[in-house]
């Protein structure tokens, strides 16, 4: 089984959704429930080494990110949510709009959505990293980790997860005191743990190809 990425679910925005029938009212959420789960987001600011993604999906099947639709309702006019092919959103961050707290819509039926925040390393955009780079990377994930799970809910970040294109035949060689080929499975995934031994040998990482991005690894 899988280690699955640092993920925030919010399950009020499961139930955000318009009616498609205009006899029906819109099914909507207030903003500030919204930005209370994409609030540390903004706190990951202050870490150079992490980049924050926000993702909305249906879980319908067939229904691509670009037919998703989120408007802020405010009282200054409508604010349309931007949503990348990949389901990135860029969710507007606003005091003002907490403080006014519109609903906001969307165009899919009514319990089909589903909003999580990640946490991408920010490496260099090289095919040599050094392992200083990807371990300041990781320490900073865990304490983000940890100021968001709390010491109640212990999450250990145990190495890092690079995803490349599915078919790629990704590849990642940890050139240290020897060499280690690391060979991405049927997803496009690899996974480089930043173990004791491997730490204290601070390998660098060969890689064949930019990945798609880099996420923490996580273990109980």
């Amino acid at each position: 089984m899988h280690a699955q990425p640092y993920r925030r679910i919010l399950a009020l925005l499961v139930a955000l959704g318009a009616a498609s029938s205009a006899a029906q009212p819109a099914s909507t959420t207030p903003y500030a429930a919204l930005y209370q789960v994409l609030e540390p987001a903004r706190q990951a600011a202050q870490f150079d080494r992490l980049l924050p993604m926000a993702r909305v999906e249906s879980t319908l099947s067939g229904v691509r990110p670009a037919s998703i639709k989120l408007v802020i309702k405010a009282k200054t006019g409508d604010i349309a949510v931007p949503i990348d092919a990949q389901g990135l959103i860029t969710f507007p961050m606003s005091d003002a709009l907490v403080a006014e707290n519109p609903v906001v819509q969307s165009n899919q039926p009514k319990g089909s959505l589903t909003l999580t925040l990640t946490f991408a390393l920010k490496l260099p955009d090289t095919q040599r990293i050094a392992w200083a780079d990807l371990a300041a990377a990781l320490e900073q994930a865990r304490v983000m980790i940890s100021k968001q799970l709390g010491s109640d809910r212990p999450t250990s970040v145990a190495g890092a997860e690079f995803h490349f294109a599915v078919g790629s035949n990704a590849s990642i060689t940890l050139s240290g005191k020897g060499e280690r080929l690391l060979v991405a499975d049927d997803s496009g995934r690899i996974v480089v743990m930043a173990d004791a031994s491997t730490a204290a040998e601070k390998p660098a990482l060969l890689i064949s190809g930019k990945p798609l991005v880099v996420v923490p690894y996580l273990r109980p």
